[in-house]
């Protein structure tokens, strides 16, 4: 009888610690750290820091693009996450005549128009020296003080107009997507599109703590129950013997 009651209330303890600390339950319920805008939301923008660039040489060997990733210098990647990461296959880059490839990644403040988009993220400028022959995949971090955003979005001239390449959450406030032309990214979403406020994205924690809560407490009755059949059972022999 005790032990069920020992085993909720470790578990409610655990709830409470975790609920005030870090790491503990919300591992994987938050991002690693704040997000650096260029253009802060007004919710963001005490503390804000600038976002960094990313810069790296992809080598070639016998002719062939050797696989490589770029991402920018957040402070990584021993202290937290990139906000934008873009990763090439072997051979990705039209490498004729080339020792190395350079692929810079850089956070713009200036870009194409975004007519009737909300960018969730800041939008970067990836550019190579060499021409982008297979698909490229790219992951791009978002904050949790915006609403999550629905796709990622390419635009490859200055002037020229946004276009949606897909994207599917790969992990919490990380939207993974690929492509295939290098040029100027975001993730957002439709101007007409209703989005879950950041708001109801921050009570997912609770609701989870509160179910296994739930379901730990109604559990309870249950343990007790069998353990009195357990204990039943073990008393009947020696009654008989008796």
């Amino acid at each position: 009888m005790k032990r069920p009651i020992l085993v909720a209330a470790a578990a409610a303890t655990y709830l409470m610690a975790a609920w005030m600390v870090a790491p503990g339950f919300y591992d994987g319920f938050t991002p690693p750290q704040p997000y650096a805008w260029t253009s802060p939301p007004p919710q963001a923008v005490r503390g804000n820091v600038q976002p960094r660039s990313g810069h790296a040489d992809i080598n070639v060997i016998g002719g062939v693009s050797d696989a490589g990733s770029v991402y920018t210098d957040d402070g990584c990647p021993l202290t937290c996450s990139p906000q934008a990461v873009v990763g090439f296959l072997p051979g990705a880059f039209d490498a004729k005549g080339k020792t190395r490839i350079s692929v810079d990644i850089k956070p713009e403040s200036t870009f194409p128009p975004a007519i009737g988009l909300h960018f969730a993220t800041n939008v970067y400028l990836i550019t190579a020296d060499a021409p982008l022959i297979k698909p490229a995949n790219l992951d791009l971090r978002y904050s949790d003080l915006v609403p999550a955003p629905s796709t990622v979005y390419l635009a490859v001239d200055p002037n020229g107009a946004w276009k949606s390449i897909g994207g599917s959450d790969s992990q919490q406030f990380l939207i993974a997507t690929g492509t295939s032309q290098l040029g100027y990214f975001a993730a957002g979403y439709p101007g007409n599109s209703t989005r879950p406020s950041s708001s109801a994205s921050q009570l997912l924690p609770v609701g989870v703590a509160v179910l296994i809560l739930a379901v730990l407490v109604a559990g309870i009755p249950l343990a007790m129950v069998r353990r009195r059949r357990a204990a039943g059972e073990v008393e009947d022999p020696d009654e008989e013997d008796s």
